[in-house]
């Protein structure tokens, strides 16, 4: 015989103590649970923030949390990625409660507050590209970018790992591996990107700045469209 307890609240006898449920075995929950608080001990990733897709987006902000000792690590994934011209994109990070590094138009390419480096290869072409730039960013891309105007074709999916965003003696360290469609000289390709880079300056970083422009990073008019991003933590 089943037992069946209907109630609108749990809560514990003790003020403002935390109220447990008492098993030997699993507990099942047999519809979707919605939590209002910070769920521990449920997992070693935890989902901090995420974006719904997005047509024409300027340069925009993900919020990095700064809690020492909390992640090893930071995943950023963002898919769909299409661009408004044959412009790509870069990160750039802000000091906690300070300002990005190397901001806007005005940023020096080769001011040394970045490194970076980055690899391509098209299936079923000899072009391949790299490079070990000095530059104002971590740039998630080399060549032949796909266009909003060809959706459907030119795609691309990043996977990005932030580390030691949260701690003052390192510097923040992201590599990332990107996928999808491609357009050289005209022709479809399917590619594969790795680059890896970070902020020379060992620091604090609790936002990333995604920054659109091109390949000299002299122009920043281009826009990106894209299908939606995540942000996960990997709890120690």
């Amino acid at each position: 015989m089943t037992s069946i307890i209907k109630v609108n609240n749990i809560q514990s006898s003790a003020s403002n103590a935390a109220a447990t449920i008492a098993s030997s075995g699993a507990v099942t929950f047999p519809q979707n649970v919605t939590f209002s608080g910070t769920v521990t001990g449920a997992g070693s990733l935890e989902k901090i923030s995420s974006a719904a897709a997005a047509a024409g987006t300027s340069p925009f902000t993900v919020d990095l949390p700064t809690t020492a000792g909390k992640y090893s690590r930071l995943l950023w994934n963002i898919r769909g990625v299409r661009m408004s011209t044959a412009h790509g994109f870069g990160l750039r990070f802000r000091t906690s409660g300070g300002s990005v590094r190397n901001d806007g138009a005005s940023g020096s390419r080769t001011s040394g507050d970045y490194w970076a480096y980055n690899f391509e290869e098209l299936q079923g072409s000899a072009v391949t590209g790299e490079d070990n730039p000095t530059t104002n960013g971590v740039r998630a891309f080399y060549y032949n970018m796909p266009l909003t105007d060809d959706a459907a074709k030119y795609f691309i999916n990043y996977e990005f790992v932030i580390c030691n965003n949260e701690v003052s003696t390192l510097s923040t360290a992201v590599q990332y591996t990107g996928y999808g469609g491609s357009d050289y000289s005209g022709t479809n390709y399917y590619c594969w990107r790795r680059g890896m880079g970070g902020v020379q300056t060992a620091e604090v970083n609790d936002q990333m700045k995604i920054v659109m422009f091109n390949y000299a990073q002299d122009t920043y008019t281009a826009t990106m469209t894209h299908e939606g991003w995540e942000l996960y933590g990997v709890l120690k």
